[in-house]
């Protein structure tokens, strides 16, 4: 892979294909700004220059992309990224919203491997990691396809809380 393709953390793996881009500890880490005052939190996110990151591999295409397109959810030669998080037991992502900057909306996600839950409006803790109970939760099973948009993409946080990654998840993020 890419150097910019593969973002790794302790219980989950990022792979960005066809676009990539820069978020939380990243927008400090960019050794070409090194210079330059470091910008972060939310708003500061951006893309990495084209040819940072691999290309949507062929099997996304046929096997994630396309039947999304064929039922469509998706206009057809619309998805121009594809993010795969790779979750091990215990693994989470924290309360954000997607960069509307960087993401169109509808936001798509297909989950694979085992079930969990989309968690909207927590708040996390750190040391010890701690996400509050959600104000609404949606389940994500394995093979089921989502799409946000809307006040769920826009307005509210969601989240993968670490209790609700009980087995190895993988989600396609389009």
């Amino acid at each position: 892979f890419k150097h910019c393709t593969v973002d790794r953390a302790p219980l989950r793996n990022k792979y960005f294909f066809g676009e990539g881009y820069t978020y939380g500890a990243q927008l400090q880490q960019n050794p070409a700004d090194k210079d330059k005052p470091k910008a972060k939190g939310p708003g500061n996110e951006k893309l990495y220059p084209e040819g940072e990151v691999d290309p949507i591999p062929t099997w996304i295409t046929d096997l994630v992309i396309k039947p999304i397109e064929d039922a469509g959810i998706i206009p057809k030669d619309w998805i121009n990224s594809a993010v795969i998080n790779d979750y091990r037991p215990g693994g989470c992502i924290v309360s954000h919203i997607d960069p509307p900057q960087l993401f169109d909306r509808p936001i798509i996600t297909a989950s694979f491997l085992s079930d969990s839950a989309l968690s909207f409006g927590c708040k996390f803790t750190f040391k010890p990691l701690r996400a509050s109970t959600p104000i609404v939760q949606v389940p994500v099973w394995r093979g089921c396809v989502l799409s946000m948009s809307g006040f769920a993409a826009d307005e509210i946080t969601h989240c993968i809380r670490p209790d609700d990654t009980e087995e190895r998840r993988a989600v396609v993020i389009l």
